[in-house]
């Protein structure tokens, strides 16, 4: 911080008010970022569920063991509607998180230009005012980032099993195809 900025907090009787306020700006600015890189996550793992799901369609139906011994087994059948649900509900999930557009409690510049009252005010002052905005918009990123984490997550858990059923009704198929 410069000499400059130091002497004007001392002139404004707030001191640490630049650091505080420099301080937050950094971690809004992160926090903000990590939602960014949430997002992207979120997108690449909605691009491979589409592709996971054209993969488990082609699962097979049935084995060669169900016609053999003359009885209808259904394992293949279930493995592959079970993988399908699974890819299904692991897009639904990613497709709302990216719909679900929170509000952030922050007051725009447009809003600030108008109150003209702050052309006058020190730049402690100032910085406070912003500081304590920010403060409130903290709360909710951090609830932007526990849903889309969390939504993520299920997505995530929801692929897993259904590359498990994959496997699975692979293994049938050959074992018994």
């Amino acid at each position: 911080m410069s000499d400059a900025l130091r002497d004007k907090e001392h002139e404004d009787n707030i001191p640490n008010m630049g650091n505080i306020y420099f301080y937050t700006e950094g971690y809004i600015k992160s926090r903000l970022e990590v939602i960014q890189k949430l997002e992207s996550k979120i997108l690449a793992t909605l691009a491979f569920s589409g592709v996971t799901l054209k993969v488990v369609s082609d699962l097979p139906n049935a084995s060669k063991l169900q016609t053999a011994n003359g009885f209808f087994c259904y394992s293949c059948l279930l493995l592959k509607t079970f993988s399908c649900l699974a890819v299904i509900v692991a897009i639904v999930t990613l497709v709302l998180t990216i719909r679900f557009k929170p509000k952030v409690s922050a007051i725009s510049p447009k809003e600030v230009i108008k109150k003209i009252e702050w052309l006058k005010v020190k730049k402690s002052e100032w910085q406070s005012f912003v500081f304590k905005n920010w403060y409130s918009m903290d709360e909710d990123i951090q609830i932007i980032i526990k849903n889309k984490g969390e939504s993520l997550n299920k997505a995530l858990i929801m692929l897993m099993l259904a590359s498990i059923f994959y496997i699975f009704n692979v293994l049938l198929s050959t074992y018994y195809g």
